[in-house]
């Protein structure tokens, strides 16, 4: 079994480049001997397709960053161009002030004054463009304040990009080196389950009932694309990850959730076990690298792993980490 060897090898390295201080202490060691027998097969297969699949989620996370630091870089730089210019309109205005005073005499503000025939009226005037003045000197000094309020944002918006960007192609590397490795990860299975590995459209016969809410259209949605294979970072419309379902199926009833289970997590209101309603979210095992939806009687609709489909199941199937309600 070099191959398997091989394997957990890879899955070491990918792990550790992703999320190496969270799960390199976790991964199952290659086995010495030759022949592991199904149930360890089973059970290391099953440990290397959770680390592989904190990654995925590693990875979501870090791409839903990177498009958010995008998007309020793109704001940002929005809002600079029209007060840059708004700047130097003033700066105009500001800088034209003077001339009003020598405009009728061409002569400094004290000649004017004394030659004209009407001081009072030029006095009038005078204190107008005075009081214009200071009103533009108070509105450039506020678009100076904005405008390097926003430079200042922006620099530390880029430098965010940068980081981000750096660590969204170190993910890209770690994506494609799990990519090589799912077929392999794949045929471990199919020697642990047999024929069973990655073949049932659903575990459980289980019909759910879908309410007349948003709850019921996200489930009703979910179920829709039961049979449709697992692709980890996918969501839809042929192949999902399990957040990329959930993402999928509570858009389609008008919500918007971001592409990460722990970032999901985050974003829900939480609930306890016994006030789960149809709809509701599932979340598992301590960093929260998985995510179903409750579908009702004890069971939820996941899109499971590497090799199977979107399907329904018992709820209980792994450690729970918690339950979240989308409002």
């Amino acid at each position: 079994m070099g191959s398997y060897r091989t394997l957990c090898s890879a899955v070491r390295a990918v792990s550790a480049l992703a999320v190496a201080a969270t799960i390199a202490a976790g991964i199952a060691p290659a086995r010495a001997y030759a022949d592991p027998a199904p149930a360890d097969l089973d059970r290391d297969v099953t440990t290397a397709w959770q680390q592989l699949e904190t990654v995925v989620e590693h990875f979501n996370t870090t791409r839903e960053g990177l498009n958010a630091t995008r998007a309020r870089l793109a704001s940002t730089d929005a809002q600079l161009a029209p007060l840059g210019r708004q700047v130097d309109d003033l700066q105009r205005k500001v800088g034209t002030i003077a001339a009003g005073v020598y405009k009728a005499s061409g002569q400094g503000p004290t000649t004017a004054l004394l030659g004209s025939r009407s001081p009072g009226m030029l006095l009038e005037q005078l204190t107008m463009i005075d009081h214009i003045a200071r009103g533009q000197e108070r509105d450039l000094r506020a678009l100076r304040d904005a405008s390097a309020r926003y430079e200042t944002q922006r620099r530390q918006l880029k430098d965010l990009e940068r980081q981000q960007a750096t660590q969204d192609r170190e993910l890209s590397v770690t994506k494609a080196a799990v990519e090589s490795n799912l077929k392999e990860l794949q045929s471990l299975r199919g020697k642990a389950y047999g024929v069973r590995a990655g073949r049932g459209v659903n575990r459980d016969a289980y019909v759910p009932i879908f309410p007349d809410d948003a709850g019921g259209a996200a489930l009703r949605f979910a179920y829709q694309q039961m049979g449709k294979w697992y692709q980890w970072a996918a969501a839809g419309p042929n192949t999902f990850d399990c957040s990329g379902l959930v993402l999928a199926a509570w858009r389609s009833a008008g919500k918007n959730l971001p592409h990460s289970s722990s970032m999901q997590w985050s974003g829900v209101r939480h609930i306890q076990r016994e006030e789960l309603r149809p709809g509701d979210l599932v979340f598992y095992f301590p960093d929260i690298h998985h995510v179903a939806m409750y579908a009702g009687d004890g069971r939820v609709i996941e899109a499971p792993r590497t090799g199977e489909r979107v399907s329904i199941r018992k709820m209980d199937f792994a450690p729970i980490f918690g339950y979240g309600r989308v409002s």
